[in-house]
């Protein structure tokens, strides 16, 4: 399955859909559900403080 948020979705929302799907990339898509990027969680961590980061990807890898 593929997984996306919107363009202004916020990051919290973003690492909430990674976490409840158990994911670790997500496509971004524009007004018109349209491919506007990928955001994958090396792309978090990168861009966050790192517990956020570091608590997505202990939900992404716990068994379902």
């Amino acid at each position: 399955r593929i997984f996306s948020c919107p363009a202004d979705a916020t990051v919290e929302d973003a690492c909430t859909l990674m976490e409840e799907e158990q994911v670790r990339r997500i496509v971004i898509v524009d007004e018109n559900d349209d491919l506007a990027g990928i955001v994958s969680l090396a792309d978090i961590a990168a861009q966050t403080r790192g517990s956020q980061s570091a608590e997505v990807l202990k939900k992404v890898t716990e068994p379902a």
